[in-house]
């Protein structure tokens, strides 16, 4: 309504068993709630630029769903972002007939399609085929109530292909006892190899509860036997009971419709996600594609959640992005388990602004949002800076320090032996420093302020290193069994058991111990390092890669590491970070620079932690 995978081991959907495949199941409630961790603040090191008008030529607005052109093709770019105009010049609802191509580089636009000819009207969700040779556009319909709605398919020129709606497309159940409606206020779009996703907000048996929103799915097969319906497609319901605003003494309208909305594939998993912004939701539906769906799993519900529109995944670490139709004009990241992790305001005006969101990587591999402004009529972007940062350092057990990218060397550590981990006190100019020890003593040295320890308590885990939040005033400790420990104005964000780990034993151990972290940027999220170069990011700590997705394979299997991983630093703006290894090796991600390591020095390193200043 408008007025790494490699990153998390174990989020898993919890799915249950033996439940029908149109029924709405839910996790318990303790998964649902938020553990009390406090939410991170959602990419701090990235910025919003405003873009290019997202209003058609003919005067056409409001724009209710965005995709990324995956591939060039016809008149379509690959990197374009493509925008769906939901109202006309006049600001009717439902009225708009215009998809608009944007060039998020130049700033340029252009009115990809317009239905004038062949009247679609209302478009409201948008999915393009992963190989690009279709444009999948789902529409509301000139009917006040939705029965109008269809899903019009457009090729690379602009033109009409096929256009389905209740008139040229129908279902009958394999029992043949049901037959339904296909469109019913058609809320939603998404694609799938071989597949496309629509939902419906809307129901010709409305009922007195509103409980009969839809998802369907569609699988196309032009060149196959003919079966009298557009592209000689098929049908599968995959929810028929998601709550909805249409009520059999409310029916929906253009301006009033709320309901299942956003959704996004993840070829990682499986599942289909679901936002419905009728009652704050997120919904998964597991084995989308197969011949028998999963049932509709409530994943996350109310917290950040206010009216979620469009939903995207995060290409760099697999987590969810949702944009809020209503409240503060809020993106929120939650993980496909439904955790929400993290919140960035996207615009200070008035609310209701947002409504489509999609994501792609730049040429470094960094995150890029794309976000529809109502308040600009434009495309917007969050993005990084584009820069890369070269200058790294790190401590070896005995104390001593070892500099990449810097001139000039700091002083040295006073304490020396088993030091497992230090940070430097923001402001200090390298003068202010704590260091840790495995038992879980902290030293204070320079200018730095001692804000706690855990030694003489005991440990499952000893401690294997340490970072510092931004101004100076407090400090996490992690153990090697993914503990954390907080000090000062440190805040606990999640852990390896907090992601279903169990630590260095148990049904769900580690792969590999911890052997580091970094903080990020706003003290709001930190990473942790395995000694096999995996990488558990929380909070607002983003996943740029690590060894596996270098090609490698841990500490053993075809392609194992020289040596273990044994500590990691982040980039300033928290855009990257690099692994370092006991044999000097270094291991760069994000915008984090390659500027030597000790390897081509023929160092070894028996470091413990590694920073940037």
């Amino acid at each position: 309504m408008r007025a790494g995978r490699a990153s998390r081991v174990g989020r898993i959907l919890a799915v249950c068993a033996g439940a029908g495949a149109l029924g709405v199941a839910a996790l318990p409630p303790n998964a649902l709630a938020q553990a009390g961790m406090p939410m991170g603040n959602l990419f701090p090191q990235m910025s919003i630029f405003q873009g290019a008008t997202t209003n058609s030529a003919n005067g056409d607005t409001n724009p209710y769903s965005l995709a990324v052109v995956p591939k060039t093709l016809g008149n379509l770019v690959a990197g374009d972002v493509l925008a769906v105009d939901f109202n006309n010049s006049s600001g009717t609802f439902g009225a708009g007939l215009s998809i608009v191509q944007i060039n998020p580089a130049t700033g340029s636009s252009s009115t990809f399609y317009d239905s004038t000819a062949s009247p679609t009207a209302g478009p409201v969700g948008i999915a393009i085929n992963p190989v690009n040779d279709l444009v999948w556009v789902i529409y509301y319909g000139s009917a006040s109530d939705g029965s109008a709605s269809g899903y019009a398919v457009i090729n690379t020129t602009g033109g009409m292909v096929a256009n389905f709606n209740n008139s040229t497309a129908s279902y009958t159940s394999p029992n043949g006892t049901v037959n339904h409606n296909l469109f019913e206020g058609s809320w939603g779009a998404a694609a799938a190899p071989g597949a496309f996703f629509w939902s419906n907000a809307g129901s010709a048996s409305a009922t007195s509860s509103g409980n009969t929103g839809q998802v369907w799915r569609v699988n196309p097969n032009p060149t196959g036997p003919t079966n009298g319906q557009p592209l000689n497609s098929t049908y599968m319901p995959l929810a028929m009971n998601l709550p909805t605003s249409d009520t059999s003494a409310n029916p929906i309208t253009p301006s009033t419709a709320a309901g299942p909305q956003g959704m996004v594939y993840d070829s990682g998993n499986g599942t289909l996600y679901v936002t419905d912004d009728f009652n704050n939701a997120i919904y998964a539906i597991p084995n989308a594609l197969s011949a028998t769906p999963g049932a509709p799993v409530l994943i996350s519900q109310g917290g950040a959640l206010n009216a979620p529109q469009q939903i995207a995944l995060n290409p760099v670490n697999g987590d969810l992005l949702v944009v809020d139709g209503a409240g503060s004009n809020q993106l929120v990241e939650i993980t496909t388990s439904g955790m929400q992790v993290a919140t960035r305001t996207l615009d200070q005006g008035a609310s209701g602004a947002l409504f489509g969101v999609a994501t792609t990587v730049n040429a470094m591999g960094q995150l890029v949002v794309y976000f529809d402004d109502a308040n600009t009529s434009t495309l917007d972007t969050l993005s990084g800076n584009g820069a890369e940062y070269s200058a790294y350092q790190f401590v070896r057990g005995n104390g001593q320090t070892q500099r990449f990218g810097l001139s000039a060397s700091p002083t040295g550590p006073a304490v020396a032996g088993n030091v497992v981990g230090m940070a430097y006190a923001s402001g200090s100019g390298g003068m202010g420093y704590w260091e840790v020890t495995a038992n879980g003593m902290v030293y204070a040295l320079g200018s730095a302020q001692n804000y706690g320890n855990v030694a003489g308590i005991h440990l499952d885990a000893p401690i294997v290193g340490m970072a510092s939040t931004p101004d100076g005033k407090g400090y996490w400790l992690v153990a090697a069994d993914g503990g954390i420990f907080n000090f000062g104005d440190a805040g606990f964000y999640g852990n390896t058991y907090t992601d279903g780990l169990t630590g260095l034993s148990g049904s769900h151990r580690l792969a590999a111990p911890i052997v580091g972290m970094a903080s990020t940027p706003d003290g709001k999220g930190y990473w942790l390092v395995a000694a096999d170069g995996g990488i558990f990011n929380f909070g607002d700590a983003g996943f740029y890669g690590n060894t596996y997705t270098d090609g490698l394979t841990g500490l053993s299997g075809i392609r194992p590491l020289h040596k273990p991983v044994i500590g990691m630093a982040a980039t300033p703006d928290g855009a990257g970070y690099w692994l370092f290894a006991a044999d000097g090796g270094v291991f760069n991600f994000g915008n984090a620079a390659f500027s030597g390591s000790g390897a081509s020095l023929g160092v070894g390193f028996a470091a413990a932690s590694a920073t940037t200043l």
